[in-house]
């Protein structure tokens, strides 16, 4: 696989090939619409308000990357892999391909999941602060050890959702029907405790 290393502008795009590696490049702000880059690597890249609309970006790997406010409506993300990445505000409602997308440990802030299907998908150790996840389909979905402060749940569709280990703040067992849930003895007292019950130890 051959390794690229550098900053892009927009006159070098035809020189930004699929099946390559990427380490340490600079995609901010290109226009990337439509472009095809499967199987594809990138580490350590940064893709700051890049515009990837229509990308087709199937099972490529990024690593350590920072995709944050990029334009992705239409992209397709079958099969690609995104590990440690930061990726604030992201918006995936238009159009966004996600079928076997994982997410490991990355920032997803304030990111527009909201109505989708992610059901069988996998956001272990991710930050989802703010992400509005509202009407998702969250069946056996993976969001253990995540960060879901404030996230948007409502009528989220729970059915074997894994929550363990998560930051559950801002949830409350009054404004939400958490029925479906897997979480820790210590989480649910939080969650009782929201609402003024107290769990005690027998």
């Amino acid at each position: 696989m051959r390794t690229i290393d550098r900053v892009f502008t927009d006159a070098d795009r035809d020189d930004i090939i699929d099946g390559a590696e990427y380490r340490g490049c600079v995609f901010d702000g290109l226009s990337l619409v439509d472009i095809y880059l499967e199987d594809t690597s990138f580490r350590d890249c940064s893709f700051l308000g890049a515009d990837l609309r229509d990308a087709r970006l199937n099972a490529s790997e990024f690593a350590g990357c920072d995709l944050s406010n990029a334009r992705i409506a239409g992209a397709n993300l079958f099969g690609a892999s995104f590990d440690r990445c930061k990726m604030l505000g992201l918006d995936f409602t238009d159009s966004v391909t996600l079928m076997g997308t994982g997410f490991h440990a990355c920032k997803l802030d304030f990111c527009n999941l909201r109505g989708l299907r992610l059901a069988g998908m996998d956001f272990a150790g991710c930050s989802l602060i703010e992400a509005d996840l509202s009407l998702a389909d969250l069946t056996k979905t993976s969001l253990v050890n995540c960060n879901l402060s404030n996230a948007g749940l409502t009528e989220a569709q729970f059915d074997g959702t894994d929550m363990r280990g998560a930051n559950l703040a801002g949830l409350n067992l009054r404004h939400h029907n958490l029925s479906g849930i897997i979480i820790t003895p210590g989480q649910f007292r939080h969650l009782a405790e929201e609402i003024g019950i107290q769990v005690l130890d027998e």
